[in-house]
């Protein structure tokens, strides 16, 4: 949309979608509203331009509106591991390739694997090649999903990874060893 200038002779919005200057004989599109739906867009960045000619035959400065459409989300990170300790669940990945990529969120969740980035609780948002997951229980199986996003929000479908901590570690109570059996020599 436009600030509509509010001729008392009426305006006609020429739009063009090629970057040239828009006219009454050089236009895609024509409204009289200071509004304008897009048409379906394709992949990648267009140029709207915009120019107002009142009822005198007057023609307004050109306005542009550059529009970036972007529908395809990232690759998913590759090898996504997870290595547990008692009390830790180390997790390492590489992250995609693609110049839009911003981003991983990573959700863990104790029942299932996350399928979305609302289905558990985010553990960490940013762009490094891991993290460790702190303070957790033994004998506790982990389910953990990591987002790729790009710059506007496409997100990936995921990559899964799962880790149990093992038991806690029982020390055995040091033992005194018996007396040794006296060797008779015979």
């Amino acid at each position: 949309s436009w600030t509509d200038p509010n001729s008392k002779s009426g305006d006609t919005f020429y739009i063009t979608i090629d970057g040239s200057i828009p006219s009454s004989t050089n236009y895609e599109y024509l409204t009289t509203e200071p509004t304008y739906d897009l048409p379906s867009q394709k992949e990648g960045q267009t140029t709207r331009r915009v120019r107002a000619m009142n009822g005198a035959g007057i023609y307004s400065e050109t306005r542009s509106f550059t529009i970036i459409f972007d529908s395809i989300a990232p690759t998913n990170v590759s090898n996504f591991t997870a290595v547990p300790t008692q009390k830790t669940v180390t997790l390492s990945w590489q992250n995609p390739t693609a110049s839009d990529f911003t981003k991983v969120i990573i959700l863990k969740n104790s029942f299932h694997a996350p399928a979305s980035i609302t289905d558990g609780t985010k553990i960490y948002e940013g762009s490094l090649t891991s993290y460790t997951d702190t303070n957790l229980n033994v004998s506790t199986r982990y389910y953990y999903t990591i987002f790729a996003l790009d710059h506007i929000g496409n997100t990936s479908s995921g990559t899964l990874a799962q880790a149990t901590t093992p038991a806690t570690l029982i020390v055995p109570e040091p033992t005194t060893p018996a007396e040794p059996e006296p060797v008779i020599p015979v």
